[in-house]
């Protein structure tokens, strides 16, 4: 509407329509009475509707008063609720943050994270994304989420990383299982046993790092059953179908018939990476993301 009245013309005349009367409506707004009579004026002729019957003994409310009135009973409620809004996102008060992770970020890193962050900012509302490392990369590129947790090490120009402490690798797989019995099973026990992992979809990048692993020691892995669900692999190791290796924080989260020993080798860790646009980031990420 290109005459349309500003939000003080429209306050004044709801005031007016609750009071229905013109020195009680300037009293309650602390202005002239003139001045109310001259918004009334302006906000009917924006409008090209009468919204008052008025005389020298009364003031009352035409029908289309009654129902612009109450189309607009909430709208200074709802402004002044969204200045605080917006003040307090200002000030680092309030807002939101989107987070992508990958499943060995989600059992530990992410959760006491997401935990410190929500202490110190109860008004700021996360939102968890999970998607693989690859993923991660053109999301934060797209602006689709403000920083993730990847597999890895990261170095890119248009981001800033944050490395993680290295976690060690873990063998999972039934008590009974041979492989559990010897006190430092060797590395070709281990690639002979047929692994569960992750299928390529969703755990790619780390069954090409596993499968770098082993290669460094001169020996391929036997894969016995690929499934993207944690739980589902758990359970195939639990069916003596195979054994598993996962970091340390993935691996102790098994459920209790499972036993979980480190993998013998000071190679066999797994590096993660927080990572986040360089370019101005917001005081919610450099707080996320801080030591």
């Amino acid at each position: 509407m290109p005459n349309a009245a500003g939000l003080d013309v429209v306050h004044t005349f709801l005031v007016l329509a609750e009071e229905l009367n013109f020195r009680n409506c300037a009293s309650r707004l602390n202005i002239d009475q003139s001045a109310v009579t001259r918004r009334i004026q302006k906000l009917e002729h924006a409008l090209s509707v009468r919204l008052l019957d008025r005389t020298t003994r009364y003031v009352r409310l035409t029908a289309a008063g009654s129902a612009f009135y109450r189309d607009n009973i909430h709208l200074v409620g709802e402004y002044d609720e969204s200045v605080r809004r917006a003040r307090r996102i200002a000030q680092g008060k309030s807002g939101s943050i989107s987070v992508g992770y990958m499943t060995f970020a989600g059992a530990e890193t992410v959760p006491a994270h997401v935990a410190r962050f929500r202490a110190a900012r109860p008004d700021v509302h996360v939102t968890l994304a999970y998607m693989r490392s690859a993923a991660q990369k053109q999301a934060l590129a797209n602006g689709e989420i403000d920083l993730g947790y990847m597999l890895g090490r990261f170095e890119h120009p248009d981001f800033r990383t944050r490395a993680l402490k290295p976690e060690r690798l873990f063998l999972v797989a039934r008590p009974d299982n041979p492989l559990m019995r010897m006190d430092a099973p060797a590395l070709s026990d281990i690639a002979e046993a047929r692994l569960v992992t992750g299928d390529q979809a969703e755990w790619g990048d780390y069954n090409l790092y596993l499968d770098e692993l082993f290669g460094g020691e001169g020996l391929a892995v036997e894969r016995a059953f690929e499934t993207a669900n944690i739980q589902a692999q758990f359970g195939l190791i639990r069916g003596g179908l195979g054994v598993g290796i996962y970091p340390e924080g993935l691996a102790l989260s098994a459920p209790r018939d499972l036993h979980a020993r480190p993998v013998d080798n000071p190679r066999f860790v797994v590096f993660q990476t927080i990572a986040w646009k360089s370019r101005a980031p917001s005081v919610f990420v450099t707080e996320f993301v801080a030591d």
